[in-house]
């Protein structure tokens, strides 16, 4: 097993198409932080999202959709991790206007039970309550959830933490209730730690237009 802190890829696409900008070889894993640089003197939109394997951006994919950078400005997103074959796409509004940096940790060549990548992604179909993910048997994870409006018009969600199954969240499991998430932004939820059983629910103010990316780290314990 090795350990690798570098530049993984950097790319300024010439097209408005999906790029791939990065795809984590076989045998490794990452740990990184996308730059995303906004060459121009005016606004620009862009789009990243986060695959389990090769392929187009479905809509539960996104982590950002046409997000907004203003003139000459700098956004930065760290705690983005990928498993083996996992890829990292963007995509922009115009050609030409935006530079994406991802740099990081590689790990290749590991054996054990911790697993760094994405864990799971929904794009809630209502806008109910619903059981968002459940830690598996003999699990942990260490996760970061981001929440994509792709909507033109604010919307709000909610994200619970429940510690045993439960149709529904009580109370004092919600992390986020109703919470403002304006046109075409992005909230990432950090420190997300959980054991086996426990589980994140979530709602949507509206149905098929907010993403839920889990990534992070899985540990499978025995």
């Amino acid at each position: 097993m090795s350990h690798n802190y570098q530049r993984l890829a950097t790319l300024r696409p010439n097209n408005t198409s999906e790029n791939t900008l990065y795809t984590a070889s076989a045998g490794s894993q990452i740990i990184g932080a996308l730059n995303v640089c906004n060459q121009q003197s005016s606004e620009q939109r862009f789009y990243v999202g986060q695959k389990a394997s090769s392929g187009v951006l479905n809509g539960d994919d996104y982590l950002f959709y046409y997000k907004s950078i203003p003139a000459n400005d700098v956004i930065t997103i760290p705690g983005i991790t990928l498993n083996q074959n996992e890829p990292l796409i963007v995509a922009l509004n115009s050609a030409n206007n935006i530079n994406f940096v991802f740099s990081g940790l590689e790990i290749t060549n590991y054996v054990g039970n911790r697993t760094y990548g994405r864990i799971h992604s929904l794009r809630p179909a209502t806008s109910s309550e619903e059981l968002f993910y459940t830690i598996p048997i003999n699990s942990q994870i260490v996760s970061t959830v981001m929440v994509c409006n792709q909507d033109s018009s604010s919307q709000s969600f909610s994200f619970a933490h429940s510690l045993a199954s439960s149709p529904s969240a009580e109370i004092h499991d919600w992390l986020f209730l109703d919470h403002p998430l304006p046109a075409y932004e992005s909230i990432q939820i950090t420190g997300l730690t959980a054991k086996v059983g426990e589980q994140f629910r979530i709602r949507a103010s509206i149905a098929d237009k907010i993403s839920f990316v889990l990534s992070g780290l899985k540990i499978v314990t025995t």
